[in-house]
């Protein structure tokens, strides 16, 4: 960039001012989605603007190489102390004319394959505080890739058409899969309540997900307003089709979030995302309804299944998102340690409450060899299931773990049957886990078991015990859910000290201990 840029005035503000700038020539340089480096070459372009107590001119001209090229003439308003900006005229004019928008893929890192043309052409009026546009601003076969996604968004074209108004007439249209999507309304530049910016925003099998963890379709009928300060959608978004697998997706994003009881020591503590104030000032108001179609698959935390129903989602200025509706899980399966479990009933109930956390209603079940049916039932809300087993004839809780798992009676489980029971029992957070668990422990000759965890749920480990003699015990652990094997020996010395020694393969080694007890 070559120029000067010189300015002179007192205490009565500017007088004058000049500006004469060369920039370029240069390059903007960014890769191609084959891993080649492209390149558009800027030639020396201009940049000019002479003003004083009287008003004054600019020009500014950039050439784009095979591209095209930019230019601007505006008239620029009188200097000087008291002379408000806002009520001065406006006048002058704008041109674009751009046959290849690929290298917007520089400015847009996440896209892939852009392309299409821009032209444009404005006349300038009004004034600076409120300007007025006349003319035409076309996209034509415009196109980008999003890989995150797996989109390809083709054929989009936009047109916003100014007739001297306050407003410009937008319309445009895009493709993406097997669907399109239309857009149409009015845009002003002073958006507020008596000129507000709408849209209506209407499609049919529109992609916005092609990835083999998520493919959806939408038939979104929507309508945008934007007040200056207020941006409010409402309407409604069918989805004829989507397969969804949430656990190809937390695969393939590795989501890792810290448990709430992490304490940093010696470091900077994160800042939660949630308690991060809003960058911009402008409230979000939304109201829209979601149906479910015919072709929707979804898979999660072990259930696969076709939902079916609708939610009427909101969310105001301030607030967390709600929802109402009801959606129904039909044709469904919930596998359970290797067990898929056909489903009788499953409902995600929204009754006003956050929309991540609904009510849950499912019943599944397993039918064995000789006509017996154990099953479980979820209730409560999805972040807070409570787990119950049921079983026709009735029985009890560990007979109809046994038949839901095993698909036979207790008496006929084997030791590892047996342990594969007593894990199951809390790592489905069934009630009286621990309980099932010591039972389990007594039908296979066992004096302990029990879920022991020095954390959360998933550092918990099944513990099997039993007195060698009267003062030597030894316990053998197996992590529930991840890979450890713990080997405990415990000696009594006397009546208060205790001699305890412990191996942990996946921990940090061997380790003894010397408990001292006084009971009180």
């Amino acid at each position: 960039l070559d120029g000067t840029v010189a300015a002179r005035g007192g205490a009565g503000g500017l007088a004058q001012a000049t500006v004469d700038l060369s920039p370029g020539p240069g390059d903007l340089i960014y890769p191609a989605e084959d891993g080649r480096t492209l390149a558009v070459h800027f030639e020396r372009g201009s940049i000019r603007a002479a003003t004083g107590p009287a008003g004054g001119q600019a020009t500014a001209n950039l050439k784009l190489t095979k591209v095209g090229d930019i230019s601007g003439q505006v008239r620029l308003p009188r200097l000087g102390a008291g002379v408000a900006l806002a009520g001065q005229p406006l006048s002058g004019r704008v041109g674009v004319h751009l046959s290849d928008l690929g290298f917007a893929a520089a400015l847009l890192p996440d896209l892939r394959s852009v392309g299409g043309s821009l032209q444009a052409d404005f006349d300038l009026g009004g004034t600076f505080g409120a300007p007025r546009l006349a003319g035409q601003a076309a996209l034509a076969g415009g196109r980008a890739k999003v890989p995150e996604y797996g989109l390809d968004v083709h054929d989009v074209t936009l047109t916003a058409k100014g007739n001297g108004g306050g407003a410009l007439d937008i319309s445009g249209g895009a493709k993406s899969g097997r669907g399109t999507l239309a857009i149409a309304g009015q845009a002003s530049f002073e958006p507020s309540a008596a000129t507000p910016v709408h849209l209506k925003i209407t499609g049919r099998r529109f992609q916005v997900a092609g990835t083999r963890e998520m493919d959806v379709e939408i038939a979104p009928d929507l309508d945008f307003t934007y007040q200056g300060r207020l941006a409010r959608l409402t309407g409604q978004v069918d989805v004829p089709h989507a397969k969804i697998d949430v656990e190809k997706l937390k695969k393939q994003n590795n989501p890792v979030t810290a448990s709430k009881d992490v304490v940093f020591v010696g470091g900077r503590t994160p800042r939660p995302a949630s308690t991060a104030k809003p960058a911009t000032p402008i409230a979000v108001e939304a109201r829209v309804r979601v149906v479910l179609g015919n072709d929707v698959d979804f898979k999660a935390l072990g259930l696969a299944g076709k939902p079916k129903g609708s939610l009427l989602a909101s969310e105001l200025p301030g607030r967390s998102p709600t929802a109402v509706g009801e959606i129904e899980i039909d044709e469904g399966t919930f596998k359970a340690y290797g067990q898929d479990l056909t489903i009788e009933r499953g409902r995600l109930i929204f009754a006003g409450g956050p929309l991540d956390d609904p009510g849950i209603d499912l019943r599944a079940y397993r039918k064995a060899d000789d006509g017996t049916t154990a099953g479980i039932e979820a209730r409560g809300t999805l972040k807070a299931p409570e787990v119950t087993l049921w079983s026709d004839p009735v029985m009890t809780e560990t007979e109809a773990l046994a038949y839901l798992l095993l698909g036979h009676p207790l008496s006929q489980a084997t030791p590892q049957e047996g342990s594969l029971l007593a894990n199951a029992a809390t790592s489905l957070e069934l009630k009286g886990g621990n309980l099932i668990a010591k039972r389990l422990a007594s039908r296979f000759g066992l004096e302990s078991a029990t879920i022991e965890s020095s954390g959360g749920l998933d550092q918990a480990a099944l513990v099997l015990g039993k007195y060698l003699s009267p003062r030597l015990y030894v316990a053998y652990g197996v992590g529930l859910f991840q890979s450890v094997n713990i080997f405990r020996i415990r000696y009594i010395l006397n009546k208060r000290l205790t001699l305890q020694a412990e191996s942990a393969q996946g921990t940090q080694g061997t380790g003894a201990d010397l408990l001292y007890t006084k009971e009180h």
